[in-house]
């Protein structure tokens, strides 16, 4: 009989231990979506070569990673875009290039995101007289050192650290439906992708 209640002390405690570790990583999981949604720390969102990167109208490789720095909750300061290239693509075809990233805005025109329709376009120095184009990110080679600069018109930086700003700065009541939609969309993103 004493094995008896043993046994069932023993998984009333397993029970319960499983139960708190439960809620423990629930409520570690609801903080890291809070300090994500109104910190000032960086994005990385990992594409797994989902998105094409496209130079100049050519597919050299595919996009593995974006992160985005940020200056205060809803201000993207900079981007860092980390692209998968094959071997057979030196870095030297990116070192003598200005870097310039036509964003595609979404419908309403208030996005900017890389996705498998931004125009990545290299030009010379002769081609960015006087079209007010400022550094705003790194393109990055994976498994190289390599690390170039890249532009966006000043007006276009200027439209992404200000289109959120007009926004209400509190956190949305119901923010897994907000997180839900965002990563519905970069699925979206990355199935337009891949046709």
């Amino acid at each position: 009989m004493r094995n008896y209640w043993l046994k069932i002390a023993l998984g009333s405690l397993v029970i319960f231990a499983v139960g708190m570790a439960i809620a423990s990583m629930v409520n570690k999981g609801r903080n890291a979506v809070h300090d994500l949604a109104v910190g000032t720390g960086p994005i990385t969102v990992p594409l797994l070569g989902a998105v094409p990167f496209v130079l100049d109208g050519e597919r050299l490789g595919s996009v593995s990673q974006l992160t985005m720095y940020r200056s205060a909750p809803k201000i993207p300061s900079s981007f860092r875009v980390v692209v998968s290239l094959p071997d057979s693509v030196p870095s030297e075809r990116l070192g003598r290039c200005i870097i310039l990233v036509d964003p595609e805005r979404s419908s309403s025109g208030r996005h900017f995101d890389i996705n498998a329709k931004t125009a990545f376009r290299c030009l010379a120095s002769a081609d960015t007289a006087g079209k007010e184009l400022e550094p705003f990110g790194t393109l990055a080679i994976r498994s190289r050192p390599d690390s170039f600069p890249f532009l966006l018109p000043r007006q276009v930086i200027q439209d992404i650290q200000t289109e959120d700003s007009t926004e209400t700065d509190s956190v949305p009541a119901d923010l897994g439906d907000s997180i839900a939609a965002s990563v519905h969309r970069a699925m979206d993103s990355a199935k337009a992708s891949a046709r």
